[in-house]
């Protein structure tokens, strides 16, 4: 069952959840511009484009926004610590997700005395 659509247009109305999954809404941001960088004594380079997620309100992404430019150099500093071989694993790959949320995290809280990245999420990876 598929309700009508509204005059107003299909993105208006009141937000429809899940019965199921996590007690928190998840909120999103994605970072326009994607990240090029040289990997860790390699020739090689690794291109990507970027969301983050928040469990915590709408302040997170506010500051996201406000502070992108210090976000990507701490982003860029983390890609070109990494080395070669972890960008062809899952498990590489993992703990590079778990040093940008850290990365991300510490740009926050230097600035706005709180974190609040839950998570990276990779939105395109391409190793060259």
């Amino acid at each position: 069952y598929a309700p009508a659509a509204s005059a107003k247009g299909k993105d208006e109305g009141a937000a429809v959840y899940g019965e199921g999954g996590s007690q928190f809404r998840r909120l999103y941001f994605s970072f326009e511009e994607g990240f090029t960088s040289n990997l860790k004594d390699s020739t090689g380079l690794v291109q990507l484009t970027l969301a983050v997620s928040t469990t915590y309100d709408g302040r997170v992404l506010q500051w996201l926004k406000r502070h992108e430019l210090a976000i990507r150099s701490a982003v860029l500093v983390e890609l070109a610590a990494t080395p070669e071989d972890d960008v062809f694993t899952a498990e590489g790959k993992q703990r590079l997700q778990d040093r940008l949320v850290k990365a991300i995290n510490r740009v926050l809280t230097e600035q706005e005395g709180f974190g609040g990245v839950d998570a990276v999420h990779f939105r395109s990876f391409l190793v060259q």
